[in-house]
């Protein structure tokens, strides 16, 4: 979602309006505390196969960002260069 302020609020005003529809929306982006605020459901994904589906409370986005970054962190730790 790299994008100016006023699209990228525009896109998180729309999104959690279909959200609010229950209408199902996956988003793939790096930026977790987007994600975090978006989303009940989050699916982390790498080479090809789910490394862990879990729900996240998307009212409380400080929390959630936390917990998914310790689960990106646990699933794709930092490889040392050779």
């Amino acid at each position: 979602m790299g994008m100016d302020i006023v699209n990228l609020n525009h896109l998180m005003e729309t999104l959690k309006c279909l959200s609010d529809k229950n209408i199902t929306i996956i988003v793939s982006s790096h930026n977790i505390l987007n994600i975090a605020m978006l989303s009940d459901r989050v699916c982390l994904l790498g080479n090809g196969s789910i490394k862990c589906l879990v729900d996240i409370d998307k009212d409380n986005p400080d929390d959630s960002r936390s917990y998914l970054e310790k689960l990106f962190i646990k699933y794709y730790p930092v490889r040392e260069a050779k």
